[in-house]
């Protein structure tokens, strides 16, 4: 089983890096840069708002996670007092919430457009890459890892989404 996934990974890898044929321009190119003031070390995951056009970056050693407005080009907030940020996740409409990781395993959950902290989770240690199925309205996040106690991401936690303000 081990080999199948490390065979999938390496054709994934190689697939990415090929040149698409018929195109000879760039897939990726760079269409603006944010500096992130007063932030320094580690950046770990991060989440898009499509709606509002807004970008969520997990300062890790700020211990922030900082707000940005792509429309501007520049950070609107700062979240702080979250050690260790691992990942976030925007739901908009209906739920209009944010929610955001940490290593010591808490799930911090903030109203979408004030940032008001809703309600903090405390999870097991690590969790980390926060996805959302719309089908389920079911949100998945793995942790284990090192930084858990654990030898491997093996673990996965599902939280229900709730809609509205609380």
């Amino acid at each position: 089983m081990k080999h199948l996934i490390t065979l999938c990974y390496v054709g994934l890898l190689s697939a990415a890096l090929m040149p698409a044929h018929g195109r000879d321009q760039l897939t990726l190119r760079l269409v603006q840069t944010i500096p992130l003031s007063g932030v320094g070390g580690r950046l770990d995951h991060m989440a898009v708002d499509l709606e509002k056009n807004r970008l969520f970056v997990a300062a890790v050693a700020n211990g922030t996670l900082e707000v940005l407005d792509l429309d501007r080009g520049k950070v609107i907030n700062s979240i702080p007092g979250i050690k260790d940020t691992q990942d976030a996740l925007f739901l908009g409409g209906q739920f209009n919430k944010l929610y955001v990781s940490s290593l010591d395993g808490t799930l911090r959950i903030f109203q979408g457009e004030t940032f008001r902290l809703i309600q903090a989770l405390k999870l097991e240690p690590d969790p980390n890459r926060l996805l959302y199925d719309p089908a389920t309205d079911l949100i998945y996040f793995g942790y284990g890892g090192q930084n858990a106690g654990y030898d491997a991401y093996e673990r996965v936690g599902i939280l229900q989404a709730k809609r509205g303000a609380r």
